[in-house]
C-alpha cells in the first residue's frame, strides 16, 4: 500500500498548473481544428428547430481556428459567447453574497469557531466537514481552514501536516458537494437544462434538484477522509 501510495505522491507532483493544462488544451484544440478543416471533416447531429420544436438533422463543417476567419470567429464570439451562457447571471448574483459573506469576515469567524471548539476524538471528522462546506464561499477554505487544521492537530499533540492533508483533501477532493445551495449548482443545473432543451424545450430541473446527493456524499466522503488520515497518512508521518 505504501508503495503505491508513493507512485500516486510522485505522479501527482509531476501534474502541471491547472492554468498550464488549460493553455495546452487550448492548442491542442485550435491545432486539431486545422487539421479537420483540411480533411474536410463534417460532423452530423440532431437539433430542436427553434420554430417547430421539432428533431431535426443537421450537417456541420469542420471550422480551423488557424485561419483569418477562424482567428476572426475566435476574437469576435467572446462577449456574445459569454452572454449567451445562461449560467452567468446567476453566478454573478451568487457571488456578491458569497463575496460579501467572505470579506465581512462572516465565514472565516465561523470556520475558526467550529475547528476550535471541536473536542481531541472528533476533530479529523469536524475538520472534514467543516472543509467540505467551506466550498460555499470559494477560496475561504484553502486560506482559513487548511492552516487551521495544522495548528489544531498540532494542539492537540498530532502532526500538523497530517491536520493539513485532512483539510486539504476536504477543501478540494469533495469540492462539489455541499449542505447547501453554492454558486457552482447555478453553473451546472444551467448546463443541464441547456442540454435538456435540445431534447424537451419544456423540461427544466431547479437548483435543488442534486441536494440530497450532496447530503449523503457529505456524509460518506467526512467518513472516507477521517479513515484515510487515521489509519494512513497519520501512521505514515509518524514513522
Amino acid at each position: 500500500m505504501q508503495r503505491f501510495l508513493d507512485v500516486v505522491e510522485r505522479i501527482g507532483n509531476r501534474v502541471p498548473h491547472p492554468s498550464i493544462v488549460f493553455l495546452v488544451l487550448i492548442v491542442v484544440i485550435i491545432a486539431l481544428s486545422h487539421l479537420f478543416f483540411l480533411l474536410g471533416t463534417t460532423v452530423e447531429y440532431q437539433v430542436v428547430d427553434p420554430l417547430t420544436h421539432q428533431i431535426r438533422d443537421a450537417t456541420s463543417a469542420v471550422r480551423s481556428l488557424i485561419t483569418i476567419e477562424g482567428r476572426r470567429f475566435m476574437l469576435t464570439s467572446v462577449i456574445p459567447n459569454f452572454l449567451g451562457f445562461t449560467a452567468v447571471g446567476m453566478v454573478i448574483v451568487a457571488m456578491v453574497g458569497v463575496g460579501l459573506a467572505e470579506e465581512s469576515g462572516l465565514i472565516r469567524a465561523l470556520i475558526r469557531k467550529l475547528v476550535l471548539v471541536s473536542p481531541p476524538a472528533t476533530l479529523t471528522y469536524i475538520l472534514v466537514f467543516a472543509g467540505i462546506l467551506s466550498s460555499i464561499a470559494a477560496d475561504a477554505g484553502y486560506l482559513v481552514l487548511i492552516p487551521l487544521a495544522a495548528v489544531a492537530y498540532q494542539s492537540v499533540g498530532r502532526h500538523p501536516v497530517a491536520g493539513l492533508a485532512a483539510a486539504f483533501a476536504a477543501v478540494g477532493g469533495a469540492f462539489g458537494v455541499n449542505m447547501l445551495i453554492k454558486p457552482v449548482d447555478g453553473v451546472l443545473t444551467e448546463i443541464t437544462n441547456d442540454a435538456i432543451h435540445l431534447v424537451n424545450p419544456s423540461l427544466s430541473i431547479d437548483l435543488a434538484a442534486n441536494l440530497f446527493f450532496s447530503i449523503i456524499s457529505i456524509i460518506i466522503l467526512t467518513l472516507i477522509i477521517t479513515l484515510i488520515n487515521d489509519h494512513f497518512i497519520k501512521p505514515q508521518l509518524n514513522t
